[in-house]
């Protein structure tokens, strides 16, 4: 699907109508999207590149985040419904839309702060609810966890890892933990992001080296632990990952343009030796393999 002229900065899927997506661009425009048949038309512009974008619950509010200013805008008439200019002090690199408080919206900077707004709050000057300092660190990216979404992961640029509650109070500080997380099988470089299991409840950190290597480790308020690794599937960093608890696959996107597929073993402890990819001409009924793609 083409559309944008420039770097798309990131996508996200309607919850209501899952055949609907918005993307956003350096392109300084967010467009709408429906893949059916592949057509998008301009949504959305701006006078400057957008970073990211996020869609509430209700499918009734889109969040754009991009230097420095934050845009909410009502899907029901597309007019623009909120904007925080003042903030953050520099570049947002994530908005995100609380899943269970639809008017609830994080949005996190390379200033080092994560910001809590109010959506349904007339008054702009009065729209923040809280804001929290992870010490100056540039934060790359936020993501909930627990069962009603009541905590939230952060990590930084510098690799660094915090637990928050929603409310805005610090729970863990693991700092940097590739040394840690290491091994003679395993060398971590850097944190893709974390994911969180209801089924396990459990919060998964994603882990990768810049040869394609990708490994899944657990998080606990006390500790971050190995889980298990997944070899064979891509060559290049990985950059995206998506979880999908109810079918226990996970799928991965890599630099080197490959999309792979892991089957729902790849969040299982880990054994002896790191998974390796599945042949294609295994039949279907023999068992899968731990952790490799298909």
């Amino acid at each position: 699907m083409e559309g944008h002229q420039l770097t798309t900065n990131e996508v996200a899927f309607a919850h209501t109508h899952p055949d609907v997506l918005f993307s956003c661009s350096s392109d300084r425009t967010i467009r709408l999207w429906d893949i059916r048949d592949r057509k998008s038309g301009p949504a959305y512009s701006g006078r400057k590149d957008f970073y990211s974008i996020s869609l509430n619950s209700t499918d009734t509010q889109l969040a754009s985040g991009n230097s420095g200013s934050i845009c909410v805008w009502d899907l029901r008439s597309t007019e623009q419904l909120r904007n925080y200019p003042n903030f953050h002090m520099d570049d947002i690199t994530q908005v995100r839309h609380h899943p269970v408080h639809h008017a609830q919206l994080y949005t996190a900077s390379v200033d080092g702060t994560v910001c809590v707004f109010d959506t349904d709050c007339n008054d702009e000057d009065d729209a923040m609810i809280s804001g929290m300092s992870v010490d100056g660190d540039s934060i790359s990216r936020i993501d909930f966890f627990g069962p009603s979404a009541e905590f939230f992961s952060c990590i930084t640029n510098t690799e660094r890892m915090t637990l928050w509650s929603a409310e805005g109070s610090r729970i863990a500080d693991f700092g940097d933990k590739r040394q840690a997380l290491s091994s003679d099988a395993f060398t971590v470089e850097y944190m893709i992001g974390c994911k969180y299991d209801p089924l396990a409840q459990q919060l998964l950190l994603f882990v990768g080296n810049h040869d394609g290597g990708l490994a899944v480790a657990q998080v606990t308020p006390d500790d971050i632990r190995m889980l298990s690794v997944l070899s064979g599937g891509h060559s290049n960093t990985v950059r995206s990952i998506e979880l999908f608890p109810q079918t226990g696959k996970l799928i991965t996107a890599g630099e080197e343009a490959r999309i792979c597929f892991w089957d729902n073993s790849a969040t299982a402890p880990a054994q002896d030796a790191p998974a390796t990819p599945k042949k294609a001409s295994r039949p279907r009924h023999q068992q899968r393999d731990k952790a490799r793609p298909y």
